[in-house]
């Protein structure tokens, strides 16, 4: 500020303060207070933030109340859970004595009953294409029902009812095409429009008790056998894909939702194994803590934690990459569990049990259900990173993790606590008194008893070379002997000739072609499992081999893309050169082929026999 008075001038300083910066503008907003951050000016600042975040974690186990409303009103155990996939608060379930109930969860009552099964109600999908539920019992029947109305009234009589040949046990619908897959006797995949399974799956298992769809790679789906195994399958193939076999059986089976690779499986020793179908030599995690049997498991909508359900009456829920759970749920009446499930909007949990009624818990214990307001959303999330911030410091860690459970439960816990250290005491005196040292193997890798390929899949890269060397030497031994000149449509030509060889029961597809010298040998993985073997050999005798299929274009998609190859010779009888290539791919939907022994056709019969000519025409495959 400049003040002049007469010819003089000076300067003034004032200083400036503008309410706005620290007066509210209403009697209802906080006040605000102005705050320097510097960690200098701050030195009790972890002391400070420590004290808050042990008063938030007894907090959180004081308003932890996790039981919700219990759903009474079926006259049988409960057998399976449906979620409505556009409904909220629509919740099926059925029951031992073939009883279908849609529940109305916000209001807590029944909307309306049917009974859908003689026997009992094994397991139940929703088609969103559709909007029909399909359920499955022990009466061979397929049941599709129709989900629209909004007081259920549709649930009076299935839409349509589709009789199998053997007893099924699970039902899983694709997630956009108008597919469904069943198990029992074997893994059958049907469509809508067909009384009839399209594609059967056998892989030497007595009966398969649960089955799911991949909801991200949406061709592949999953199966629990009696024989202890997991197999996987493509809906594309022919034939199953891969099969694992654990010690102990496995109950259910649950894809993660946002990843496409990863599975669970709840098992009969009491733990879950969630496998990586990229690697299944050992599973990636082991989830411990059950003391009983897990009969089922689903994953959350986030794919980050899953919930369980144990024969030792409590549900548990684990962070999917965690060993150990972060919750335990139990009451006094709920008896043996047969079936969970995660609500879609990711903040309910529902179990049945065996005393016929259903249960609903919040999926966190401590969260609120109604409103919460700003100040209070952000209080919460604060609270939450200061737990997370001292989560290891031990007061903080054994409140947090510190659950009131059953008297079976505590007493199972410590037996099996003592029992898994007598295992490694055990093991630590046999290496320690054992002159030769051996192996160590990890607990993971001990849960696989083995690993099993498909039959072309499964064969290793040596088996497969030599297969293909075995089989054109034999074809060229032979039209060398024969002094054989291959025959085209009446002419003496060098056509290119495709060889099949049965391997068990599916094709093994080589291509032929004369005229290209080299050698290479390859392994190009695609999914999940195929790859492509190529082999170049060099033969002076011309000879061609034919195939009875009916369509020679069907095999053609099965090759892949020609690539530069280096010049070999192979010095065993004669000089041969030409290309071969052994796709160890099964058959497609598009285009069946039909399952041939190898044929070989010399042109010595095609000049005898007049009419027989070979049926490849110019095509490099």
């Amino acid at each position: 500020m400049d003040i002049f008075s007469g010819g003089s001038k000076m300067k003034v300083k004032v200083l400036v303060r503008n309410p706005d910066d620290y007066l509210r503008e209403t009697k209802r907003d906080i006040h605000k207070v102005p705050r320097n951050y510097d960690p200098a000016l701050h030195p009790l600042e972890a002391p400070r933030e420590y004290t808050r975040a042990l008063n938030a974690v007894k907090l959180e186990r004081v308003f932890a109340l996790p039981f919700i409303g219990s759903l009474d009103g079926h006259r049988d155990g409960v057998t399976c859970l449906g979620k409505h996939p556009d409904r909220l608060s629509w919740l099926y379930s059925g029951a031992c004595d073939g009883e279908l109930k849609l529940w109305d969860v916000a209001k807590r009552k029944i909307v309306y009953t049917v009974q859908a099964h003689d026997g009992f109600v094994r397991a139940m999908t929703f088609s969103q294409e559709t909007a029909s539920l399909y359920t499955v019992g022990d009466d061979k029947l397929i049941k599709q029902w129709k989900a629209e109305q909004e007081n259920g009234s549709d649930l009076k009589a299935p839409v349509n009812t589709v009789l199998s040949s053997g007893m099924l046990t699970g039902i899983s619908h694709h997630r956009s095409k108008p597919v469904m897959a069943t198990c029992g006797e074997a893994c059958s995949l049907w469509e809508h429009s067909r009384a009839q399974p399209i594609k059967t799956f056998q892989w030497g298992v007595d009966s398969l008790q649960s089955i799911k769809f991949n909801q991200v790679e949406e061709n592949i789906l999953a199966a629990c056998g009696s024989d202890r195994s997991i197999i996987l399958y493509d809906v594309r193939e022919s034939s199953p894909v891969r099969k694992v076999v654990l010690k102990m059986r496995s109950n259910s089976l649950c894809w993660n939702p946002m990843e496409a690779f990863i599975f669970t499986v709840a098992n009969e020793d009491y733990n879950l194994y969630t496998f990586d179908i990229r690697k299944l030599q050992s599973p990636i995690n082991v989830h411990k803590d059950h003391v009983a049997a897990v009969i089922d498991v689903d994953y959350s909508p986030t794919g980050k934690e899953f919930v369980t359900a144990s024969y030792d009456k409590t549900i548990r829920i684990y962070r999917s990459r965690q060993a150990h759970s972060r919750d335990i749920y139990h009451t006094k009446r709920m008896q043996r569990l047969t079936c969970a499930a995660w609500s879609l909007d990711d903040r309910f949990v529902y179990c049945g049990s065996d005393e016929m009624n259903v249960r609903i818990w919040k999926a966190r214990a401590a969260e609120k259900l109604g409103v919460v307001k700003p100040r209070e959303k952000t209080a919460l999330q604060v609270n939450a990173k200061l737990v997370e911030k001292f989560a290891h410091h031990p007061a903080i860690k054994r409140i947090q993790r510190h659950r009131h459970v059953p008297k079976h439960v505590f007493t199972a816990t410590k037996e099996m606590h003592e029992s898994r250290h007598a295992a490694m005491r055990k093991d630590f005196n046999v290496r320690t008194h054992t002159k030769r040292a051996l192996p160590v193997v990890r607990e993971k890798a001990k849960v696989v008893v083995s690993e099993q390929h498909s039959t072309l899949t499964g064969l290793s890269t040596p088996t497969v070379l030599l297969t293909a060397l075995l089989a054109v030497l034999m074809a060229a031994a032979a039209a060398a002997a024969a002094g054989a000149v291959p025959t085209v449509a009446g002419e003496d030509v060098t056509a290119p000739m495709v060889v099949w060889l049965l391997v068990g029961d599916d094709p093994l597809v080589m291509g032929v072609d004369p005229g290209a010298g080299a050698a290479i040998a390859d392994k190009v993985e695609s999914s999940p499992t195929p790859f492509v073997l190529r082999l170049t050999v060099t033969l002076m005798a011309p000879i061609v081999v034919n195939p009875t299929a009916r369509d020679y274009q069907s095999f053609v998609q099965f090759f892949p893309k020609k690539r530069d190859f280096d010049d070999v010779d192979f010095g065993l009888f004669c000089r041969f050169e030409f290309r071969v290539c052994v796709c160890l791919r099964r058959n497609c939907d598009e285009n069946p082929v039909p399952r041939v022994k190898l044929v070989v056709r010399l042109g010595q019969m095609a000049r005898s026999g007049g009419n027989r000519r070979s049926r490849v025409e110019d095509q490099d495959p």
